[in-house]
């Protein structure tokens, strides 16, 4: 059982030095299901800041804490009980972040498979624990500014599973035709509770071509998919069982959203609609997130930027950077790497991850 939870103390340069525990602060929403937290995957789009040795979850790229902090931080002040669900290689990074977090709390990956064997093998561990407790899997990247309204989603999901036992999803308004996030058509609205919306759900499509993300963004019927799936235990390995069982044997690399989510009957979905959320999942999301007016430049480290415009310089490795006349471009230079681009294409990143291996 979690006993606080881990703060960083950092110098002026954002370096962490340590932590302390502190018993957790409360709302006076206390939850009893369970909480899965994703920390298996890398980020390659915010390479070379984001790597396989330390994923873009362990980075403080908005806010002083790391990304995985925030998302513990958030679920600890709901109540409910904390697994991680990640690879071998980053659970010595998450104990050292998290040194209340038993042994036995963490679900190791046999191997890296994407969001749906990962998913469906955590759901198989909680099986053995509570098997109709609602579970809530719950992403370790992103950033979510209300945080209270954070809880009372979450209150509202566990209620909704409770009572009519369907899947609850959440989907945030789409505001750009992005063509690397899933799409949940909505259709009308049930019901609000506790100032939470809760929608029909009329299907999912994951990663659509760019002339579809415009028309699904021009509908206003679409919503980004979230990708907190809340269910129980048993309810998720028997739609495993039902719509892709080669997941129970971890060949394949899948995500949930394809392998489930897209066959789901609509009847066996509720979605949550939410906003201020962004997954910082690209360098010019990043920029979105950190600019505080349109065209400013978004800088960290020794940077010195003359006549530019609306970039984002990150110097991480230890040298001063440079950089003159630039507009709309991305430059990050770490120790494992230097990145420039023009802002714009930051979305093809991790193919070039993919050509540089």
């Amino acid at each position: 059982m979690r006993s606080g939870l881990a703060f960083y103390r950092s110098d002026a340069g954002g370096t962490y030095s340590g932590f302390f525990l502190l018993r957790a602060p409360r709302f006076a929403i206390i939850l009893t299901m369970n909480f899965v937290i994703l920390a298996g995957g890398v980020g390659e789009r915010l390479w070379p800041l984001g790597t396989t040795e330390k994923p873009k979850q362990f980075h403080a790229l908005v806010g002083a804490e790391p990304l995985v902090a925030q998302a513990v931080r958030r679920v600890e002040k709901a109540g409910g009980d904390i697994f991680f669900s990640t690879s071998e290689r980053y659970v010595p990074l998450l104990k050292e972040l998290f040194p209340h977090i038993s042994d036995d709390h963490y679900l190791i990956e046999p191997a890296r498979r994407d969001t749906g064997p990962a998913m469906a093998y955590a759901a198989s561990r909680l099986m053995e624990r509570a098997p109709d407790e609602p579970m809530a899997f719950i992403p370790s990247d992103h950033v979510i500014h209300d945080e209270q309204w954070f809880a009372r989603m979450l209150r509202v999901a566990e209620q909704i599973i409770r009572e009519q036992g369907v899947m609850v999803d959440v989907g945030v308004p789409a505001k750009f035709p992005s063509t690397v996030l899933g799409y949940t058509h909505v259709g009308k609205k049930l019901e609000a509770r506790d100032g939470i919306d809760v929608y029909e759900f009329l299907g999912h499509t994951e990663k659509p071509n760019r002339a579809t993300a415009e028309k699904y963004l021009a509908s206003g019927e679409y919503l980004w998919h979230a990708n907190y799936y809340m269910w129980t235990p048993r309810k998720i390995m028997a739609a495993v069982e039902k719509h892709a069982p080669d997941l129970l044997a971890g060949t394949q690399k899948i995500s949930f959203d394809y392998a489930i989510t897209e066959h789901m009957d609509p009847q066996d979905v509720r979605i949550l609609k939410g906003d201020g959320w962004s997954d910082v999942g690209a360098w010019d999301v990043l920029y979105d997130e950190l600019a505080k007016t349109p065209g400013e430049n978004v800088t960290r480290g020794e940077v010195t930027a003359l006549d530019c415009e609306g970039s984002l310089v990150f110097a991480q490795g230890g040298r001063k950077v440079g950089v003159i006349g630039l507009k709309d471009m991305v430059v990050v230079d770490t120790p494992d790497g230097l990145l420039v681009c023009p802002k714009n294409r930051a979305q093809d990143v991790k193919r070039l991850v993919t050509d540089m291996k």
